[in-house]
């Protein structure tokens, strides 16, 4: 979770930053390097925990991926079972 922390406080750093300093001091050149940095803060939180996911496996994609599949046609099959018994009563 240390490369979201990161690019969290990139993101909240950034902003705070556009928002009250280059609006106070009102120079279009650090408005618009303001803007760039808090859209690398917005790209950065994707990235971050994609490399978690990845470099890491954080969140083991794999067990979940597989566990989403199969509880997603157990899901289904319920339901058709479901509505089929309603339907025949």
């Amino acid at each position: 979770m240390k490369w979201f922390a990161y690019a969290l406080v990139w993101l909240a750093t950034s902003s705070t930053f556009s928002f009250v300093v280059s609006d106070t001091l009102g120079i279009p050149s650090l408005e618009w390097v303001s803007f760039v940095l808090v859209m690398a803060g917005v790209v950065g939180l994707p990235v971050a925990v994609s490399i978690a996911i990845l470099k890491y496996r954080l969140y083991n994609i794999d067990l979940l991926t597989n566990r989403t599949l199969v509880y997603g046609a157990l899901t289904a099959l319920l339901v058709t079972m479901y509505v089929g018994g309603v339907v025949l009563l």
